[in-house]
């Protein structure tokens, strides 16, 4: 990209670079979603999503994922939205 460029991504997600089904499963990830419902969603396997999820911790040097999704919020790479614009399947609120 020539310098000057604008990729369309924050200034952080940009350094640290990550790819586009790392930043989809991030978003998901941040809503609560686990591997296995991430990968549902995506029509992947659990085991691409946790290869992605590392990709991602490596490239922000997290320990977790918890810090991985704080790090992202804080760079402002993830926004707090509510209700988020996904399906949210996996709510525990109807199970009264």
């Amino acid at each position: 990209m020539p310098s000057g460029e604008v990729c369309g991504q924050t200034q952080r997600a940009c350094r640290w670079r990550f790819t586009d089904s790392e930043l989809e499963i991030l978003r998901l990830v941040a809503t609560g979603m686990t591997d296995d419902a991430v990968a549902t969603r995506r029509g992947s396997s659990s085991h691409t999503v946790r290869h992605h999820m590392a990709s991602a911790m490596r490239r922000a040097a997290a320990c977790s994922r918890t810090e991985l999704v704080a790090k992202c919020f804080a760079a402002g790479v993830l926004t707090s939205t509510w209700p988020p614009d996904i399906s949210v399947t996996h709510c525990l609120c109807s199970l009264d």
